[in-house]
């Protein structure tokens, strides 16, 4: 139930943000970027989809680029990686000054903690 007050709220807002706006462009009516929608995902009066292309066709062609941008970041990030080492002992964990600041801070703030309660 929640969720379709939320849903009804939305488009509440929307509907609201869409009237006094002089130009649909910056703000379109929910029932105009419904329009826009169908008219895009069919054909329609011998007019395929957005520049000849059906909606689904241009997401092939967007998911692809992402895929293919994905994967030369991905290998190029991989090739330049340093592994950190898994060997350490907690002792020189301990040695570590980042290490002792965050005992010392966590340390500090359950002391403060126990003595409020």
């Amino acid at each position: 139930m929640p969720r379709v007050v939320s849903l009804a709220v939305l488009y509440g807002l929307w509907e609201l943000a869409a009237r006094p706006t002089k130009n649909p462009t910056f703000i379109p009516s929910p029932a105009a970027a419904w329009h826009q929608l169908l008219r895009t995902s069919s054909t329609h009066d011998a007019t395929r989809g957005y520049s000849g292309q059906l909606r689904i066709e241009h997401l092939g062609v967007s998911l692809r680029r992402i895929l293919i941008g994905s994967a030369i970041g991905i290998s190029t990030g991989l090739k330049h990686i340093d592994l950190p080492r898994t060997d350490i002992s907690p002792d020189e964990l301990r040695s570590l000054p980042e290490y002792a600041a965050l005992r010392n801070t966590i340390g500090h703030a359950v002391r403060a903690a126990a003595a409020l309660s």
